[in-house]
């Protein structure tokens, strides 16, 4: 097995804690956090100056996605060399985004999202889009109050109008659960694994079951 640069890319809006219950065995584990977008910049420039890290990374380079870093990861991919991505509870298809999402876009109701709505209406949806646990919320709050009004406005919009351009050329291995409440199962195309019992943010809640599984699969790369 070659060297390993493993990138790690958080869903939308949350931070790299969400990948606090991965110890991966194989390779160097590299977190790579949010930026600010710049205006509306699309998303292919988004993740060119998001993916600046890897031009110095060592070896062989994967790339986890979870959720909207999963999109990212694609992104990435095709604008650096990238041997394997992982994607957990996430997407590869337009007709796999939730209509609701989709609307956020079409009818320009991303622009009125702010970081202080998120906060405030925060508990009453945290239990039912997989925020089941102190520590889980604790890491979302923490994540919002980092990152810009702005930020979630640019990312809910590209995420609810993402187009798949065309088939990837690398290997991609899906990992998703079957109570994800956001990217239901019945409307994902392929899966690699299927959790039991895994939602949204199972990457979290799950964590030794999903870091089987990867640790599994980067032996082989």
């Amino acid at each position: 097995m070659s060297r390993l640069s493993i990138f790690c890319l958080p869903g939308l809006g949350l931070s790299t804690r969400i990948f606090d219950q991965l110890a991966i065995e194989f390779g160097e584990l590299i977190m790579l956090d949010w930026i600010e977008p710049k205006g509306w910049e699309s998303i292919k420039e988004y993740a060119f100056r998001l993916s600046e890290p890897l031009l110095d990374a060592e070896g062989e380079i994967v790339l986890i996605g979870h959720s909207f870093g999963g999109v990212l990861a694609q992104e990435i991919s095709r604008l650096r060399p990238v041997k394997q991505i992982i994607l957990i509870s996430s997407m590869m298809r337009h007709h796999e985004i939730p209509v609701r999402l989709k609307l956020l876009g079409q009818y320009g109701l991303h622009r009125l999202i702010t970081r202080q709505i998120i906060l405030l209406t925060f508990p009453f949806w945290a239990r039912t889009h997989s925020y089941r646990t102190p520590e889980l919320r604790q890491v979302f709050r923490a994540s919002v109050r980092s990152l810009s009004s702005h930020y979630f406005r640019w990312a809910l919009y590209h995420i609810s109008t993402w187009k798949d351009i065309d088939l990837l050329e690398i290997p991609v291995f899906r990992i998703h659960g079957d109570k994800d409440v956001t990217f239901e199962i019945q409307k994902i195309q392929h899966v690699d694994h299927l959790v039991k019992g895994g939602d949204h943010n199972m990457v979290y809640l799950k964590g030794k079951e999903i870091l089987e599984v990867i640790n599994q699969l980067l032996v082989k790369v």
